[in-house]
């Protein structure tokens, strides 16, 4: 039995179970990181992940590599998986996990259905974030380009002095 703090009332505090997040890419990052035991002798490491961007901006999912496993199928899962999270946020050789904290990456997530302990979130895999392509000025493709003249070489202080609203040429 567990004693609660003195004059605990459930009116007092939001209910802050939350739906689970719909199947999708998100934006994310590590926030925090843990290295835990197992309870069969292994080690893990627990993520939690924050989404970055969107409706759901904020959420929370988690995800937990057993990087010391009995099962080598686990183990190779879980360090592929560190693998790809290393790749994702460009740091090939940490020392510690916090190396990998707030750096972007996309979580790709889904859905665990279980009925023993409830429906879950999970994190099918990671990617980097694609890189934005600078945005290149568009123009009408009849637009005709008339290039400067080079014999102009005033050319750009009238424009400046058009601009101040001023003729003045400084010399």
């Amino acid at each position: 039995m567990g004693n609660l703090p003195s004059g605990f009332d459930a009116n007092d505090y939001q209910d802050t179970q939350f739906d689970l997040l719909p199947p999708g890419e998100y934006l994310v990052a590590i926030v925090d990181s843990e290295r835990r035991s197992t309870s069969k002798g292994g080690e893990m490491i627990v993520l939690e992940l924050e989404v970055l961007r969107g409706q759901h901006e904020g959420r929370k999912v988690w995800d937990r590599l057993n990087i010391v496993n009995a099962n080598t199928q686990a183990q190779e899962i879980a360090l592929g998986t560190l693998s790809s999270i290393c790749r994702a946020v460009g740091v090939m050789n940490p020392v510690d996990t916090s190396e990998l904290h707030e750096k972007s990456l996309v979580a790709v997530v889904g859905i665990r259905q279980d009925d023993r302990y409830g429906d879950s979130n999970i994190v099918k895999r990671y990617r980097a974030v694609k890189p934005q392509s600078p945005q290149q000025p568009t123009r009408p493709p009849d637009a005709k380009v008339t290039p400067p003249d080079p014999a102009d070489k005033l050319a750009d202080w009238r424009d400046e002095a058009a601009r101040l609203g001023t003729d003045d040429i400084p010399f």
